[in-house]
């Protein structure tokens, strides 16, 4: 019964990690979508490098004249 009960829990906190990524993620490409939008906005053309990691791309806003 005890390796039951520790085996659940273990599996709900693998759960919870995994949500607590995804939500992580989620937020991070929502603020590389509000960062292109601003860009066009200003007149610029964004320009994203992702690389190997979706973790940390590479944001750069090309054509703006200040």
């Amino acid at each position: 019964m005890l390796a039951t009960a520790r085996n659940q829990w273990t599996f709900l906190l693998l759960l919870a990690v995994l949500l607590l990524v995804v939500v992580l993620v989620g937020m991070n490409e929502a603020g590389v979508q509000q960062a292109q939008e601003m860009c066009r906005n200003a007149g610029g053309v964004p320009e994203v490098s992702r690389g190997y990691f979706v973790i940390q791309p590479e944001f750069q806003c090309k054509g703006i004249n200040y």
